[in-house]
């Protein structure tokens, strides 16, 4: 049996190696972090604690006082919690028959196991954090095993990077034999371990791909159509009011540091500089979005995704559709708003970025029926 020692939370990648099955991996809790925490906790609730014995014992006690409580309760808290940071240990053990999971604290030991034709398939998804004091904000690149039970979701593989992450993520499936699922909800793509792969043109041909979508039928409000040739041209109508409110928010944001860099006295000119710098970069995005029109070129062939400005369309960029996988609504790396995701082994494209719901079902559909004609 293969023993994998997981590597530390702070570390950029973490994965379960599916090589050598059965494998064992052993995640262990940050001893750094919680020894920062037991010594925290006792400085910043032992000292209000001591003062209060001090006044207790001393006879020098006071209503008053007795508010000292809140820092002992909390710094007890924060205790418990540095060590379970130092005694937890999540141990995996994943075959092709089924999967164990014991996880062991200070409170306890709990275990469960479930057979691996339980889970429903290998998930791939991304997950934002947003940071916090002098730490970056970056996305977690996840693939899972997926139970119906989220809470014994078992992850197989994250990093920070989504380099190679489709094809770990493929690995995995035809490894453990179970579907790929991507996505959520309504945009919830599922195929089996056979297809992994196949583009959608191909899908199509073995009548596994079906498109429910009508030509005829006009485009909601939101996309207007344009029939050139063998080419559809779909052009997306911008929200002006809500790109002038981001720009306005972001304005009056840097705003802020302009006025404190160059109109308070002794205050560091670079906050000025700085604000200056995003300012103008917020006045550039918004007035690029307000000329400019985003289109989709879709033939049977290529898909080609620009810009058109009042001096003619941008070069933008092009993919095969030979090589398309996946079309589907979502989020790219889960920030910002919903759009078509179209997915290739080189990577992940969106448009349409941002409009309603009716709007993107209608235009997946479009692309889908026009590539897989």
């Amino acid at each position: 049996m293969n023993i994998n020692i997981s590597l530390s939370k702070n570390s950029q990648t973490k994965q379960i190696d599916l090589a050598h099955l059965p494998v064992t991996q052993v995640n262990k809790g940050s001893r750094v972090v919680g020894i920062f925490i037991i010594l925290f906790a006792c400085l910043w609730g032992g000292i209000p604690t001591l003062a209060l014995i001090k006044a207790a014992s001393s006879g020098t006690m006071q209503a008053g006082l007795w508010g000292l409580l809140i820092f002992t309760v909390i710094g007890i808290g924060m205790v418990l919690g540095g060590l379970y940071m130092l005694s937890c240990s999540t141990t995996t053990l994943l075959s092709r028959e089924q999967v164990c999971v014991t996880r062991t604290s200070i409170f306890g030991t709990k275990q469960w196991t479930a057979r691996l034709s339980d889970f429903t398939g290998v998930g791939s998804r991304s997950e934002h954090h947003s940071g916090g004091k002098n730490k970056p904000s970056y996305t977690l690149y996840i693939v899972e095993l997926l139970h119906p039970d989220p809470k014994k979701a078992v992850r197989l593989y994250e990093s920070r990077m989504d380099l190679g992450i489709r094809g770990i993520w493929e690995n995995a499936c035809r490894v453990l034999n179970l579907p790929a699922v991507e996505g959520e909800g309504a945009s919830l793509v599922t195929r089996a371990v056979e297809d992994l792969d196949k583009s959608v043109k191909e899908l199509a041909r073995a009548g596994k791909l079906h498109v429910d979508f009508d030509p005829a039928k006009p485009p909601p409000t939101g996309l207007t159509l344009k029939v050139d040739d063998k080419v559809l041209e779909l052009s997306v109508k911008t929200r002006k009011s809500t790109a002038l409110s981001g720009g306005l928010i972001g304005i009056l944001f840097s705003g802020v540091f302009v006025y404190i860099g160059f109109f308070i006295k002794d205050c560091p000119l670079i906050f000025g500089i700085v604000g200056s710098v995003f300012m103008l970069i917020v006045i550039i995005s918004v007035f690029w979005v307000l000329i400019t029109t985003e289109q989709i070129r879709v033939a049977k062939d290529e898909i080609h995704m620009l810009r058109q400005t009042p001096w003619g369309p941008t070069n933008g960029s092009r993919i095969s559709t030979t090589g398309v996988e996946t079309v589907r609504i979502g989020k790219k790396g889960d920030q910002g708003a919903a759009g078509i995701l179209i997915e290739t082994d080189s990577g992940t494209a969106i448009v349409g970025a941002g409009l309603p719901a009716p709007c993107l079902e209608w235009l997946r559909n479009c692309i889908l029926k026009v590539i897989t004609a």
